[in-house]
């Protein structure tokens, strides 16, 4: 039961961080570009957790200032780099050609963990990376379509994958020492910060004014879809191992293309169920895995 629960912390995450698309798809009628979008989600959910946590325990807004490097990491090299990135994927290519890219991450994050964590790399984990990244191309139609990859796309797109990454493993080692409500709102913070640099407020108020209802669903994307998944995904990598926590968060793309196929009657492929079992199949093994290693340790 202990290892059950970071495990549905994590899955949980990714499927609040799928119900994004609802956001995206709403907020890009009213002509909000991704940038805009960034900045405004960011901003929503920095305003809601500060008023909550100076209301209700502001001892959480306490950090070492020799620890700021590790929300430098979450906030500006993960969160702006790779949004940055999966954006600019998207405008140069596909949003499948992003997406499938951007799960190239728990490659990124397992070779990382062996790395900095001296994580093993078994051949579970070797089998469930493949099977997630071999599944997102499914599920995002990439395969089979006639795109083509130039090499700036490319290298943004595997950029994205990386930024992904790196809130997992700048976030195992702020896991050590801060609680992850502290930990969600430094990282949303500086990427605010960091976002303000790229949009233009005055365009932005102008939007806000005449579309009334592009605050309301930016703070759904920011509470709901931002810090919450966040706050559950940086609780189960305190008990999960980094390579794991990152597969297990590939439910985003099963939930965002279920919403695709029943809320914005996205077409039903083989290629996309094939996907989804894929990428199932992927989340399961790492449990098989942990399994296995619990019995050893009894014995």
């Amino acid at each position: 039961m202990k290892r059950a629960k970071p495990v549905l912390f994590v899955v949980l995450a990714g499927i609040l961080w799928g119900m994004s698309c609802i956001a995206v798809n709403i907020l890009s009628t009213y002509s909000v570009t991704s940038i805009e979008m960034g900045f405004l989600r960011m901003a929503c959910c920095v305003i809601c957790m500060f008023i909550a946590m100076l209301i209700y325990k502001p001892s959480l807004f306490r950090i070492d200032i020799k620890d700021i490097w590790m929300f430098v990491g979450t906030g500006v090299f993960s969160l702006t780099f790779f949004n940055f990135c999966y954006y600019n994927t998207i405008i140069e290519s596909e949003a499948s050609v992003a997406v499938s890219l951007l799960y190239t991450a728990p490659v990124w994050v397992m070779l990382l963990s062996a790395l900095l964590f001296k994580e093993r790399i078994t051949w579970q984990k070797i089998i469930a990376m493949c099977l997630t990244v071999f599944g997102c191309t499914l599920v995002t139609g990439l395969i089979g379509s006639a795109v083509r990859l130039s090499f700036k796309v490319l290298i943004t797109g595997l950029g994205s994958g990386l930024g992904y990454a790196l809130y997992t493993i700048f976030g195992r080692y702020a896991t050590k020492k801060y609680n992850t409500i502290t930990i969600t709102f430094y990282t949303f913070l500086l990427s605010t910060v960091s976002y303000g640099f790229m949009v233009k407020p005055t365009v932005l108020i102008e939007k806000c004014t005449l579309n009334p209802v592009i605050l309301p669903i930016s703070c759904f994307a920011g509470i709901i879809c931002g810090a919450l998944p966040y706050v559950f995904y940086t609780i189960g990598l305190k008990k999960l191992e980094p390579s794991t926590a990152s597969i297990l968060a590939a439910t985003e793309p099963i939930v965002a293309a279920l919403i695709g196929i029943f809320a914005f009657k996205d077409t039903v492929t083989v290629s996309k169920i094939a996907g989804i079992v894929l990428i199932l199949g992927a989340m399961i093994l790492p449990n098989i895995e942990m399994k296995k290693h619990k019995r050893l340790s009894k014995t």
